[in-house]
């Protein structure tokens, strides 16, 4: 299986985070979630051996101290890749086991698992259903959707976890408010255990959520120019000698100012064309569709995944930028 397969509870919403997707009804049971999705196995590492050099036994040479990562429910082989004896297995058991008490307590709601490549990476979702503020914009509270993603590699990229927003007016997905609750284990030894220890990091997340209402509401009251703003966010140089902005910038630098501009001032998205906040949705509805505009081979999964892990100026990389510089106005 070389695609992405996409599974989504329906008691959450049709669509679920991802998109499109295989639907299960599964209700607020973790257990029948994981059921439904087969996230509820083991990984083992299993002793790799030549693909055809035999020994005087005619069995195959054992290749040393690499192993292949197999599903332990399906005896499915999860990564190409090889790993050694140094490699720390953090299972989909681990995950869930770890953030049961989350769901349990009715603080989150299983949402959505994304399967990428065949099962090289798994990304659950839980959706955030304790008391979560709200988002003050222009006047009026938008209640935001809060999810917590943790995205598992297979022999290659480290376990991680990112909080995670969806604005509803405009379906934008926010992938930078909380940064600083974003982390990511190794797959060394004893990463399981690390694993359940960073978990814990996630006690004090309802007083990050006021936190960062309170963030996004100076956002909406502080007044900003726009076009200036995005030229600093996009990196825009001044015009060379004889020669205009546009031709001394790349062209994907000057779609992306005009995308930033134009998406700031989009009152059936949400945005006005006046403040910081306005910048910042501009961005984020960039992040989740601009791209949608190119002819891409990339699904709404895929899309996703790229606004989670992207880097530089795409994806999250951006956001983190657009933050950045918002911040230095907001504070100035």
């Amino acid at each position: 299986m070389s695609k992405n397969q996409i599974f989504n509870n329906t008691f959450t919403g049709e669509r679920g985070y991802f998109g499109g997707s295989t639907p299960v009804d599964t209700g607020r049971s973790l257990d029948a979630f994981l059921e439904a999705t087969k996230f509820d196995y083991d990984v083992h590492k299993v002793q790799a051996v030549h693909p055809y050099k035999r020994d005087d036994s005619d069995k195959l040479v054992v290749i040393p101290n690499q192993f292949h990562l197999i599903n332990g429910n399906t005896d499915e082989v999860l990564s190409p890749m090889t790993v050694s004896d140094q490699y720390g297995v953090i299972s989909p058991r681990n995950i869930v086991e770890s953030t049961r008490h989350l769901v349990d307590d009715g603080w989150a709601t299983p949402d959505s698992l994304m399967r990428i490549r065949g099962g090289q990476s798994e990304v659950l979702m839980l959706r955030l259903d304790g008391q979560t503020p709200a988002i003050k914009n222009n006047g009026v509270e938008e209640d935001w959707v809060w999810y917590l993603m943790i995205q598992n590699f297979h022999g290659r990229g480290k376990c991680r976890a990112r909080i995670i927003a969806k604005r509803p007016v405009c379906s934008n997905q926010i992938a930078g408010l909380m940064a600083d609750f974003d982390w990511a284990v190794s797959h060394r030894k004893n990463a399981a255990e690390k694993f359940e220890n960073k978990v814990q990091t996630w006690e004090n997340l309802q007083n990050r959520l006021t936190v960062i209402a309170k963030k996004m509401g100076l956002y909406a009251d502080t007044t900003v120019d726009i076009p200036a703003v995005a030229r600093e966010i996009v990196g825009i140089k001044s015009p060379e000698v004889g020669k205009t902005e546009a031709e001394s910038n790349s062209t994907r630098k000057m779609n992306l100012l005009s995308a930033i501009i134009d998406g700031a001032n989009m009152p059936n998205l949400g945005t006005f064309g006046r403040s910081a906040m306005d910048v910042y949705n501009s961005v984020t509805s960039f992040n989740t569709r601009g791209h949608e505009a190119v002819r891409s081979k990339l699904d709404a999964g895929q899309r996703a995944v790229r606004l989670i892990e992207g880097a530089g100026m795409s994806g999250h990389g951006l956001e983190m930028k657009t933050h950045k510089v918002l911040a230095g106005l907001v504070t100035a």
